[in-house]
This record gives structure tokens, C-alpha cells and sequence, in this order.
């Protein structure tokens, strides 16, 4: 008797496996990102070893009319390793779509889900985070991150997404060579859980020196850097949308989402070119000049843009004339567009929120830096640095930042591995914008 209710048990629950379709036929396997993202379209990039031949499919929710997205492989000689490029229009933002990835016998070997983005979402969160360390990869914290209380609707990442100079943990050396290069974000494209998850997060990445090839390489001190750029620009997605997504000179971009203007610098490509502007360039400096609007924007860069009192790389301790000179040109504009600006940074391995002078732009603002997310550090290091009078709140342990929007109040959240919050704290044009 015992025998046959547990065969027919058994009979059942195989009967409704067969019924029901599981959510996923198969587990994540290829490394993707989904970058760009406007309402309507989206862009991805998915890596894998050449040889295997990709092709994809978009299928929305209910399984009609599914779309092959546009795509090309980008590859590197002598690498066995590819970044296909996809991008698919036509989308709607009420809508869950599956992104289908294809074996060259036709079979299916990965699929994700992603959406695009509802620019009249109510209280939109934003991730921000820096400092990605594979060797020191912290998975609990990217779980932590993609979990359904703080999973941000964008990741802005920060800078040091991958350490060029770290492929041997103990020793520090510059690549020898753009292969060297490619195969190294390669790896840390497969190392990061961040590319693994089943449901996928717009990314919009910068760059800073560790992605570039070192600790504070410049253009000037390190050739590699022009060829660098090209692989770092292969294995992101930060593609044109227009309306959306915006380029700039090198890697900076302009963001219009949610009803924020972000402005993404590269403080990188042309650090010390030029005596007057060595952290942006002149010509940076006017396109920052020149995407600022009304309201609130804001100003982000790998590097922090106030740190005298840290005495760490920062505009303000490394070119203290320059930096001035900039923040006049700032304040002017600012004061022009009746606009206010809080500043977004990481590189520093630890997370702060600085409350900055009325002196500089006319009235007070913030600098949220927000690093790392794996990298080099410790909880409590950020106090072995000189005071800084200027710290609201700080922590040095792995942990990202989340800016939750809500109106007229934006919430700023440093969340580590498990979900405890180092700091929550919220802010406002009316209150500390004065």
C-alpha cells in the first residue's frame, strides 16, 4: 500500500514538471551585461571563447514575436575570448522579456531576464559602487545587491571594475600588452557574480587608472592607455541612446533617466595633458559645463572630486588651482541655470558622504563617494586617514551605495553582504541644497 501511494506521488509530481515549464530550462552560463538602456530599446554584451558561435533571440513574456537582436562580435588577435554586442528597439517597459542564447548545434544554452526602463517609475533606485577586485571577489555582497530590497533599477559603476595590474594578486605590474588586457577583463568577466544573476540591471560603467592599466597611470606615464580604452569600450555596453544615453569626450556620458540629468566624466583618458585642466581636459570640461540643466544633477567621476582633508587622489588635493578654477566655472553655470549639483566618486576603499562648504558653489551640497565593492581595505580603515571635518558618515567595509528617489527626498543607503546598512541617510533641494 505504502509503495503504490509513493508511485503515485511520484507519477503526480512528474506529470506536473512536464505541465508546467520551469522559469529557466537552464542555469546562467555565459558572462552578460546589460548596458544602455532607454524605454524602448536596450543594449547587452556577452562573453564567450570565439569558437563557440553564438545566436540570440528576445522573446517577450508571452512568447509572441520574438526578435533577433542585432549583433557583432568583437574579438582581439591571438585572445580566444569574444564580447558579442547585442542590441534590440521596439521594446515596451511594462513588459518582461527573455534574452535566448543559442549554441552552434542550435540548442539553447543561457537565457536571462531583463526589462527596459519606466521613466515614469515611482521611486527608481540607482546603485553606485567602484573598486571590483576578482581575487578578493565578495559574491555575498553581490547577492545582498540583486536581492528584491535593493535591487537598484540602474548600477552606475564607478571605476576599477577589473585590476589590470592584479592578474598575480602579490605583485603589482602593468599589462604588457592590450592582449594581456582583453584576456584580463575576460576573466573578471567570468569571475563576478554581477554578470551571472537570471534577472539583469541596466549597467553604465567609467573608467579609472586600475582599468586603465595601473595604479594612477596616466596618458602620459603609461602608452597602453588609447588601446586599453578600446578593450574597456568592448567589454562594457555604454552605447548611444539618444535622449537617454549620451557620449562625451572619451568615455563620459550623460544620463537622462528617471528624471535626473547624471553626468558620468572620464577622469582618466586625459589626466595631466593639459597644465590648466589635468584631471578632465579642456574640452571635458566645457561638454560638463554644457550638459548641466535646471534642478538637481548630477556630477560623477571615479575619482572624488573633494579630499584635501583625506590627502587622497582627489581634483581638489592633487591640482588645488585647477580645481578652484573649475568649480568657479561650476558655480557660474550653476548659478545660471538656477541648478544644483551633488557630486558622486569612489577609487578611495571606503564609502562617505561629505557635506561641502556653501563657499564653493553658492550652497551647500554632497559628495557621495561610494567604494569598494571588493578591493583592497578593511571596516575601520578610513579613520587611519587625517580627519576630514567635512564626513557626515563613513565605512570602510565591501559595500555599495543606493540612491532611492523619492520626492522630494533621495535616500542614500550603504548596504554590505547580508544586508545591514552602514548609513542611511536622506537629503533634499530644500534642506541641505540651501
Amino acid at each position: 500500500m505504502y509503495r503504490a501511494k509513493l508511485t503515485s506521488a511520484i507519477l503526480v509530481c512528474f506529470t506536473v514538471f512536464l505541465a508546467v515549464p520551469a522559469a529557466f530550462a537552464v542555469e546562467p552560463y555565459y558572462s552578460i551585461l546589460q548596458g544602455s538602456t532607454s524605454q524602448n530599446e536596450t543594449h547587452f554584451t556577452v562573453v564567450s571563447r570565439v569558437q563557440d558561435k553564438l545566436t540570440f533571440e528576445i522573446a517577450p513574456e508571452d512568447d509572441r514575436e520574438a526578435q533577433k537582436p542585432a549583433s557583432r562580435l568583437d574579438t582581439y588577435p591571438g585572445s580566444s575570448w569574444g564580447v558579442y554586442h547585442l542590441y534590440a528597439k521596439n521594446l515596451d517597459s511594462k513588459t518582461s522579456y527573455t534574452l535566448r542564447v543559442f549554441d552552434s548545434a542550435g540548442n539553447l544554452a543561457d537565457e536571462r531576464i531583463f526589462r527596459t526602463l519606466d521613466s515614469a517609475k515611482k521611486n527608481p533606485r540607482v546603485g553606485v559602487g567602484s573598486c571590483m577586485l576578482r581575487q578578493l571577489h565578495n559574491a555575498g555582497l553581490w547577492d545582498t545587491l540583486y536581492s528584491k530590497p535593493n535591487r537598484p533599477d540602474l548600477l552606475l559603476l564607478l571605476g576599477d571594475t577589473n585590476y589590470l595590474d592584479r592578474d598575480n594578486l602579490f605583485w603589482a605590474e602593468p599589462p604588457r600588452s592590450a592582449l594581456q588586457a582583453w584576456n584580463s577583463f575576460a576573466y573578471s568577466r567570468n569571475t563576478l557574480n554581477l554578470y551571472f544573476y537570471k534577472e539583469l540591471v541596466p549597467t553604465l560603467s567609467i573608467w579609472d587608472d586600475h582599468d586603465a592599466g595601473g595604479d594612477n597611470v596616466t596618458p602620459v606615464n603609461f602608452k597602453l592607455m588609447p588601446e586599453i580604452r578600446k578593450v574597456f569600450d568592448s567589454y562594457f555596453s555604454n552605447d548611444e541612446i539618444p535622449g537617454w544615453v549620451e557620449r562625451g569626450p572619451g568615455l563620459a556620458k550623460q544620463l537622462k533617466v528617471f528624471g535626473q540629468n547624471i553626468i558620468l566624466t572620464d577622469g582618466r583618458s586625459f589626466r595631466d595633458l593639459e597644465p590648466s585642466s589635468p584631471q578632465f581636459g579642456a574640452e571635458q570640461e566645457r561638454w560638463i559645463l554644457e550638459r548641466l540643466t535646471p534642478g538637481l544633477n548630477f556630477l560623477a567621476s571615479a575619482t572624488p572630486f573633494f579630499g584635501k582633508y583625506i590627502e587622497k587622489d582627489s581634483y581638489e588635493f592633487n591640482a588645488p588651482n585647477a580645481f578652484f578654477n573649475f568649480i568657479d566655472e561650476l558655480k557660474i553655470r550653476s548659478g545660471e541655470l538656477q541648478s544644483k549639483i551633488v557630486f558622486l566618486s569612489g577609487d578611495t576603499h571606503f564609502s562617505e558622504i561629505q557635506k561641502i562648504e556653501p563657499d564653493y558653489l553658492g550652497y551647500g551640497t554632497l559628495e557621495i563617494t561610494s567604494s569598494s565593492i571588493h578591493s583592497m581595505g578593511m571596516a575601520g580603515h578610513q579613520y587611519l586617514k587625517p580627519f576630514n571635518p567635512r564626513r557626515v558618515t563613513s565605512t570602510g567595509s565591501h559595500n555599495f551605495v543606493l540612491l532611492e528617489f523619492g520626492s522630494p527626498e533621495v535616500r542614500v543607503r550603504s548596504i554590505v553582504s547580508g544586508g545591514e546598512e552602514k548609513f542611511n541617510i536622506g537629503f533634499s533641494c530644500e534642506e541641505l541644497l540651501l
